[in-house]
């Protein structure tokens, strides 16, 4: 199978540098991302937490009853929003990976195993 000719090397090379830059994901932002949303999901862990702290004579007939009632709906759908957090994160870990392993892959496919086999460089 015949090579590349030599003059378009070059020109093969900056076509692939520039679909590089217009494809690349920016790893180091969506690492960011992750850390923010887990320390948001960590955040909403704790306001739930603080609502089982809530009790004590708030006054007459049912109130109390209703405040605690309302104070558990109220941590059971913060916790839920803080596991769906934690799935969200879980996702943008597994694509940000993904990305990883396909720049990986096209980086090597771009590098020749046999430095002769693009030209000279």
């Amino acid at each position: 199978m015949p090579g590349i000719p030599v003059q378009n090397v070059e020109l093969y090379r900056q076509q692939a540098r520039a679909a590089r830059a217009e494809l690349e994901v920016h790893l180091p932002y969506l690492a960011s991302k992750i850390g923010e949303l887990k320390a948001f999901s960590d955040s909403v862990r704790a306001a739930a937490d603080a609502l089982s702290d809530v009790g004590g004579d708030l006054g007459p007939g049912d109130l109390n009853s209703t405040a605690s009632d309302l104070a558990e709906q109220w941590r059971y759908g913060i916790k839920e929003m803080g596991e769906r957090i934690d799935r969200m994160a879980d996702s943008v870990k597994a694509n940000m990976d993904g990305y990883a392993a396909f720049e990986d892959a096209a980086r090597r496919s771009f590098t020749p195993d046999d430095p002769g086999r693009w030209g000279p460089r």
